[in-house]
């Protein structure tokens, strides 16, 4: 195990004399490394040696990359963290691009006692149709760079409302809030009401984001009718992770968020 440590570390450094763009590329010449975000608002920083998935508010889930195969577009990884689903576990993760030029990944193995176990299984993910199908009977998860607030985009609630979420603004067709400040990380956002339509207008709240281990997004409105903007931004009070599909907002499950 040293002795395989100490390769991937010098493959590292060799990459990196050789080269200053050195890409963790597959067969479509993808590149899967750097900063990195999903749809469901997660957030992946890759090297040639680990790959670390910050799930909003919950924390970062390590992925030591044992088997990093470049040129056949796979990953070979143990996971480590009280963020991850499979801590202590290896797993192989498949990356391609489509025909666009969009960059996919998919957990094909995971929860694996030893990186042998992982090899030992020969089947792989299918690129055909990596939005649609593909992994385990699944879409493939799609991963872009950019900078911004992750959770902007359209979406459908679990009450079949509409949400339209921008860098600065969020509009649930009846209340249109302005997004003062927020955190991707931590995965909250700090808003005023401001349109006719919003129940508290001109008072503030505080809504906190996050993923659950089924890979679905949720949002808690923990806060709202609040008059000072400091007192909520620095209020240290937060929802429960555990089981935001059934509990954890003020006593009240989330309220999951669907991108369109």
């Amino acid at each position: 195990m040293i002795l395989k440590k100490i390769s991937i570390f010098l493959l590292a450094t060799a990459c990196a004399v050789v080269t200053t763009q050195c890409k963790n590329a597959g067969t479509n010449g993808q590149e899967f490394s750097g900063m990195l975000r999903d749809p469901l608002t997660q957030l992946h920083e890759v090297s040639v040696i680990a790959w670390k998935i910050t799930n909003p508010g919950v924390g970062v889930c390590t992925r030591t990359l044992y088997d990093f195969k470049n040129s056949d577009g796979y990953a070979v990884y143990s996971e480590s963290g009280s963020a991850c689903s499979t801590p202590d576990k290896f797993g192989k993760s498949f990356f391609t691009n489509d025909a666009a030029g969009t960059l996919w990944y998919c957990d094909a193995i995971a929860g694996k006692s030893t990186a042998d176990e992982v090899k030992a299984v020969t089947a792989v993910a299918d690129a055909t149709s990596p939005a649609t199908t593909g992994c385990n009977g699944k879409a493939w998860t799609k991963l872009t760079s950019g900078t911004g607030l992750t959770l902007a985009g359209n979406f459908t609630d679990n009450f079949s409302s509409t949400h339209t979420i921008q860098e600065t603004s969020w509009d649930d067709t009846f209340c249109v809030k302005t997004i003062i400040h927020y955190d991707n990380t931590n995965g909250y956002l700090v808003y005023q009401e401001e349109s006719s339509g919003c129940f508290n207008r001109y008072k503030f709240g505080k809504i906190f984001w996050t993923v659950d281990s089924a890979r679905k997004l949720y949002y808690c409105e923990l806060l709202y009718n609040q008059s000072s903007y400091l007192a909520t931004a620095n209020s240290a009070t937060k929802p429960t992770y555990t089981s935001p599909g059934t509990t954890g907002c003020s006593g009240f499950s989330w309220t999951n968020l669907t991108r369109k």
